[in-house]
Protein backbone atom coordinates (compact mmCIF):
# COMPACT_ATOMS: atom_id res chain seq x y z
CA UNK A 1 0.00 0.00 0.00
CA UNK A 2 0.97 3.79 -0.89
CA UNK A 3 1.91 6.03 1.94
CA UNK A 4 1.63 9.38 1.37
CA UNK A 5 2.62 12.43 3.71
CA UNK A 6 0.44 14.93 3.82
CA UNK A 7 2.17 18.51 5.34
CA UNK A 8 -0.13 21.60 6.41
CA UNK A 9 -1.00 23.42 9.49
CA UNK A 10 -4.14 23.53 11.66
CA UNK A 11 -6.54 26.58 10.78
CA UNK A 12 -5.48 26.13 7.07
CA UNK A 13 -8.98 26.21 5.07
CA UNK A 14 -6.56 24.13 2.09
CA UNK A 15 -5.48 21.91 3.93
CA UNK A 16 -8.36 20.61 5.31
CA UNK A 17 -9.94 20.88 1.84
CA UNK A 18 -6.99 18.69 0.68
CA UNK A 19 -7.35 16.21 3.57
CA UNK A 20 -10.91 15.82 2.71
CA UNK A 21 -10.12 14.82 -0.67
CA UNK A 22 -7.81 12.33 0.47
CA UNK A 23 -10.15 10.92 2.66
CA UNK A 24 -12.88 10.36 0.24
CA UNK A 25 -10.27 8.90 -2.27
CA UNK A 26 -9.32 6.68 -0.22
CA UNK A 27 -12.97 4.77 -0.25
CA UNK A 28 -11.82 3.84 -4.13
CA UNK A 29 -8.74 3.41 -3.72
CA UNK A 30 -6.02 1.66 -1.11
CA UNK A 31 -3.13 4.03 0.21
CA UNK A 32 -2.57 5.96 3.55
CA UNK A 33 -1.37 9.14 4.54
CA UNK A 34 0.44 10.82 7.32
CA UNK A 35 -0.29 14.16 8.33
CA UNK A 36 1.87 16.38 9.49
CA UNK A 37 1.93 19.58 11.20
CA UNK A 38 4.76 21.93 9.43
CA UNK A 39 4.62 24.82 12.24
CA UNK A 40 5.62 21.74 15.13
CA UNK A 41 9.38 21.61 12.95
CA UNK A 42 11.00 24.62 12.34
CA UNK A 43 12.88 23.32 9.33
CA UNK A 44 9.27 21.95 7.57
CA UNK A 45 8.20 25.66 8.36
CA UNK A 46 10.86 27.18 6.92
CA UNK A 47 10.84 24.13 3.63
CA UNK A 48 6.84 24.30 3.41
CA UNK A 49 5.36 27.24 5.28
CA UNK A 50 4.11 29.32 2.34
CA UNK A 51 3.26 26.18 0.35
CA UNK A 52 0.65 23.93 2.16
CA UNK A 53 -0.70 21.93 1.64
CA UNK A 54 2.15 19.73 0.50
CA UNK A 55 1.53 16.11 -0.46
CA UNK A 56 4.44 13.81 -0.75
CA UNK A 57 5.37 10.49 -1.80
CA UNK A 58 8.87 9.16 -1.69
CA UNK A 59 10.24 12.07 -1.37
CA UNK A 60 8.84 14.02 -4.30
CA UNK A 61 5.63 16.28 -4.68
CA UNK A 62 2.87 15.24 -5.92
CA UNK A 63 1.33 18.60 -5.51
CA UNK A 64 0.37 21.56 -3.83
CA UNK A 65 -2.72 23.97 -2.64
CA UNK A 66 -5.09 21.74 -4.21
CA UNK A 67 -5.01 17.72 -5.27
CA UNK A 68 -3.90 16.84 -8.60
CA UNK A 69 -6.14 14.02 -8.82
CA UNK A 70 -4.54 13.18 -11.69
CA UNK A 71 -1.01 12.84 -10.40
CA UNK A 72 -2.34 10.89 -7.65
CA UNK A 73 -4.10 8.34 -9.70
CA UNK A 74 -0.95 7.80 -11.93
CA UNK A 75 1.00 7.06 -8.52
CA UNK A 76 -1.63 4.72 -7.45
CA UNK A 77 -1.92 2.56 -10.44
Amino acid sequence: MQNFILYGRPECHLCDALQNELEALQSEHRFSFDWVDVDEDAALELKYGFFVPVLMYEGHKVCHYYLDQEALLKILS
